[in-house]
Parts: C-alpha cells; sequence; structure tokens
C-alpha cells in the first residue's frame, strides 16, 4: 500500500491550522475552526502583499488542520 505524504510546506499549514483551532476552541469548536479559516485566509491575503506566493492549497491546508481538530473534538 502507498501512503501519500504532504509536502513540508502544506504539513506546515496544516499543524498550524490545528494549533490555532486547539487555542481558540477552547471557547467553542465553531470558534476555533472559524478562527483556522480566518487565520489561513490572512495568511495567503499577506502572501498576496508581496511576501511570499499565494496557494490555494495552503489555504485548504490550513483550514485542514482546523476542521481535522473540529471533527476530533466530537469523536
Amino acid at each position: 500500500m502507498n501512503i501519500p505524504q504532504l509536502p513540508p510546506d502544506k504539513a506546515g499549514h496544516l499543524i498550524a491550522g490545528l494549533v490555532v483551532f486547539c487555542i481558540f476552541g477552547l471557547f467553542s469548536p465553531i470558534i476555533g475552526l472559524c478562527a483556522a479559516v480566518v487565520v489561513g485566509a490572512a495568511k495567503e491575503y499577506w502572501d498576496s502583499k508581496g511576501h511570499g506566493n499565494v496557494e490555494f492549497l495552503d489555504f485548504l491546508a490550513t483550514a485542514g488542520g482546523g476542521a481535522i481538530g473540529f471533527y476530533c473534538t466530537f469523536l
């Protein structure tokens, strides 16, 4: 069986989204998920201002980290 691997950049975004969820999820899981999505969008906006490369997959990885935390909250 071949297990797919995330590139290091995407893995970093995923972990960052999970960390944001863990911090803001202390208030509410919905707030944690929303915070991860907002942080992912803000990071890509920052990149669009000449501070990096804008990648939609980076946003999805950050939001995905929040979604993983959200999902794990209800297991």
